[in-house]
């Protein structure tokens, strides 16, 4: 019998194949994304254990992305298999790496009005609260339906709605898939003018919350809580200002209150054709750790679904599916880039301290300081040609007492990263 990997592989090559003969190609698209990448990780989202040992792996992903276009639709599909080499034997018949990163179709309805359904990318802003994971080796992709009204060239509105359930069912709408939401409804608008733009966000998330009443009988909650808030850019020659609010309130899956708030502010500077600086600073609402389980008030932001790894370090400490409910944070960061011809250097440096009061484990009554650590990354990407991209990168932690009691681990253990990609992105139709 054959595995559901192996049809699905099939069907994704027979579905291609039928398309590019059926149509022409002007109106086709067929494209690819490869890239392995190694990691060394010693120190890597926590503090380092004497008691273990660095981690060394090669992970891949690989895409094929199909776009057909119509004057009425559009669909994109993208197939993807991502895996760490090694993960399967030599001689397996199959392996559930493969999947669907994103199957939409877009519907013009009327004259700058359209309707996009199915697995899709959202990717908004600066990706602070919803981006579509790049970073990540599987990448982030929702299932929903976005209305899209662009009535100018300068303003865009769109309205999303997502419910998710388990598989079809009879009699129940509970929800146990693990880290996913059971509903959504977004609203995002921009605008632009001049050298100005505006953006206003507000999503509402419910969770699923389950509660036994009896042995195999689950009584079923939604909890939503609620994220809005505005952005505003100016950009010019030489100098740019990017500032941001958020503010979060509703329940979380603890039935606490949330009240809790997020703010940025940088100023990214061209020196020249090849130097530009970026100073930043990133405030996260947090709970003190004295109180986490005791208050019945929330004050922790959480970034939805934002990519943290470019933003607030690559050794990823902070908000890549960890520091959720924990103490905030408080990220000083200053990037120093340089371009010439295909070469493009960047050095970052992050200054960490928590938000709200971190207390010393020993005794709940002594107040640690809330400095974190200071990161260093250092990135470098070398670009072969249009269609291929080599990056390598190295990140230390200098971490700080109140770091170990957050994180866990030893400060004083060598705690950095690195990493070495290679970006394929061939055009095999156009």
């Amino acid at each position: 019998m054959k595995s559901t990997s192996t049809t699905l592989k099939k069907t994704v090559l027979l579905l291609f194949a039928s398309l590019i003969c059926s149509v022409s190609f002007a109106q086709l698209t067929l494209s690819g994304d490869l890239r392995p990448r190694f990691e060394y990780r010693h120190g890597y989202k926590a503090l380092y254990k004497d008691s273990t040992e660095a981690a060394s792996f090669i992970s891949q992903r690989t895409r094929i992305n199909l776009g057909y276009k119509d004057k009425n639709y559009t669909v994109g599909i993208s197939f993807q298999d991502v895996r760490v080499w090694g993960d399967n034997s030599l001689a397996n018949a199959s392996d559930n790496n493969s999947s669907f990163h994103e199957a939409w179709a877009e519907l013009r309805i009327a004259n700058r009005l359209f309707v996009k359904i199915g697995r899709q990318e959202l990717v908004y802003d600066d990706n602070r609260l919803f981006s579509n994971g790049e970073w990540s080796i599987q990448g982030r992709s929702h299932d929903m339906a976005l209305l899209k009204w662009n009535p100018d060239t300068t303003l865009k509105i769109n309205l999303g709605l997502a419910f998710n359930q388990n598989k079809e069912q009879t009699d129940t709408r509970a929800y146990t898939v693990a880290n996913n939401y059971k509903a959504m409804q977004l609203f995002w608008m921009h605008k632009d003018w001049n050298e100005n733009g505006v953006s206003l966000i507000f999503a509402n998330i419910g969770n699923e919350q389950l509660q036994t009443i009896s042995p195999g009988i689950l009584k079923h909650h939604i909890r939503y809580f609620q994220t809005f808030g505005g952005k505003y850019s100016y950009k010019d020659k030489h100098i740019g200002i990017d500032g941001a609010v958020y503010l979060q309130t509703g329940k979380d899956p603890t039935n606490r209150t949330i009240n809790a708030n997020y703010a940025c502010l940088d100023i990214p500077v061209s020196l020249n054709k090849q130097w530009s600086i970026i100073p930043k600073a990133e405030h996260f609402s947090g709970t003190s750790t004295k109180d986490i389980s005791l208050l019945k008030t929330n004050q922790s932001f959480n970034p939805l679904f934002g990519g943290a790894h470019r933003i607030n370090g690559t050794m990823d400490y902070f908000y890549c599916s960890n520091h959720l409910d924990n103490v905030g944070l408080n990220d000083y960061s200053l990037s120093i880039n340089y371009v010439k011809n295909r070469f493009s250097p960047i050095f970052t440096t992050h200054l960490f301290y928590a938000d709200a009061r971190v207390s010393n484990l020993a005794d709940e009554k002594e107040t640690l300081g809330k400095k974190l650590g200071t990161e260093l990354d250092f990135q470098f990407v070398y670009r072969v040609n249009a269609n291929v991209t080599c990056t390598c990168g190295y990140s230390q932690m200098f971490a700080t007492n109140t770091m170990e009691v957050v994180k866990g681990g030893d400060k004083n253990n060598t705690n950095n990263y690195a990493f070495l990609m290679f970006s394929f992105k061939p055009e095999f139709i156009k």
